[in-house]
């Protein structure tokens, strides 16, 4: 806590908070609107860093009901919830309460679990699930086919036989310049931008990205490059490279080789930079983790574990894997989610009744919303509103002028910043 007199001290109390997402399906036919996006050829730095691997288990929890059904579906996490389908129900874990099954139909297929809401498809038709409220409301999709959607804050991703789609309420965006429907197209979808892999002209698969104006083609490689994951504008991918599968990251200006190993990796998922994924290391495949400095191999089994998904710190994936299906769930947190940071806070542009109050917070990759509180004693009667700091994981300056203060007082203050990892003070 910092105080001066008359030209007032404020405490920098730095809040995070995760944004509240919304959903309502339509209850009309959307409209489709063809663009067709300039399509870039990146040309980008790559590097291959040879990063630390080490053996590094974090404490798993099985989350699954009975070892004896099969796990028919990936397993999906967002926040502290899990969903899986086990034995043609779907489930749900959360962090602190016993797994429990849904009210969603029997022999429903899950795609996506974000904003609380499960996205399934059951009887050919695709719904949200709100974990909260525990109903479901059908998604009225303008196009008579769609496959693979993905689901982020009220707007969808799928694709059809030729083509990627774009839903936002009512607008649906065809984004012409698809050469090939297949398998490996399936759209990832975050903060109203897609990453897909399409076959390209040089006769391989190659990673591609719409930021909502342009397609850019971010690899040319002679090698094939399958499912990536987005997310706050970077992407991570597997490809084939020299006969082997091969982890990758595009940070939005350089394409990074995460993995350089003898063996096998696939089906990279993507969280705030950071990494999970499954490789069979030693006749086994394991789960491995990378947080953007180094790789931990999470599991260690002589048995097999499989498709990771990751949100924060919390991981799960699919355990006791054989060639048809797998047996269990499990989840643990493989570092702990962190809170937001506030670096540094000072004042400026003193008068006798205003001053200007200036901090530096880091969101730590959540979102994240900050205010400034001050007053004549450490209670902090007066604040400004909540703003938000985005969810980058660098430092950014923030500031606020406060006016109408008496002269010749003493004032205290500090920069308030929260997210749901929990709430950082200034001082």
């Amino acid at each position: 806590m910092k105080k001066f007199k008359l030209f007032l001290t404020m405490l920098l109390l730095f809040l995070f908070t995760v944004g509240a997402f919304g959903y309502q399906s339509n209850k009309q036919s959307g409209s489709i609107v063809q663009i067709n996006p300039q399509l870039i050829i990146g040309h980008y730095t790559w590097t291959n860093p040879d990063y630390i691997q080490t053996i590094d288990t974090c404490t798993p929890e099985k989350i699954s009901i009975d070892d004896n059904k099969s796990i028919d579906s990936f397993p999906f996490v967002f926040e502290d919830y899990v969903v899986w389908e086990e034995g043609g129900y779907i489930y749900l874990w959360e962090k602190g309460n016993a797994t429990v099954k849904t009210t969603i139909p029997a022999y429903s297929y899950i795609y996506d679990l974000n904003d609380n809401k499960i996205l399934y498809k059951h009887n050919y038709k695709y719904y949200l699930y709100d974990i909260i409220s525990k109903t479901s409301s059908q998604l009225n999709i303008s196009t008579p086919y769609a496959y693979y959607p993905s689901y982020d804050n009220n707007e969808l991703a799928y694709i059809d036989d030729n083509n990627t789609y774009f839903m936002s309420g009512l607008t649906t965006v065809k984004i012409n310049g698809f050469n090939n429907y297949n398998e490996y197209s399936i759209p990832s979808l975050h903060n109203g931008k897609i990453a897909w892999a399409e076959y390209a002209d040089n006769g391989y698969f190659q990673i591609f990205y719409w930021n909502g104006n342009t397609i850019t083609q971010i690899t040319m490689t002679n090698y094939d490059n399958y499912y990536p994951d987005v997310y706050n504008g970077k992407i991570t991918w597997y490809g084939y490279k020299d006969g082997i599968y091969q982890i990758f990251y595009w940070d939005g200006s350089t394409i990074n080789q995460i993995t350089n190993t003898d063996y096998g990796n696939y089906y990279p998922k993507l969280y705030n930079g950071k990494i999970v994924w499954y490789g069979k290391k030693n006749g086994h495949f394991q789960i491995f983790y990378w947080n953007g400095n180094e790789i931990k191999q999470l599991t260690n089994n002589n048995h097999n574990s499989k498709h990771p998904d990751i949100y924060n710190g919390r991981i799960v994936w699919l355990d006791g894997c054989n060639s048809w299906h797998c047996n269990n769930v499990y989840t643990c947190v493989a570092e702990t989610p962190l809170k937001p940071s506030v670096l540094y806070n000072s004042v400026s542009n003193k008068t006798s009744t205003s001053v200007k109050l200036n901090g530096s917070i880091n969101p730590n990759g959540e979102s994240t919303e900050y205010r400034f509180e001050y007053g004549t004693t450490t209670s902090y009667a007066s604040h400004t509103s909540w703003t938000s700091a985005g969810s980058g994981t660098t430092s950014i300056a923030v500031n606020a002028t406060i006016n109408n203060l008496t002269p010749d007082t003493t004032y205290h203050y500090r920069l308030v910043a929260k997210n749901s990892n929990g709430q950082t003070n200034g001082s």
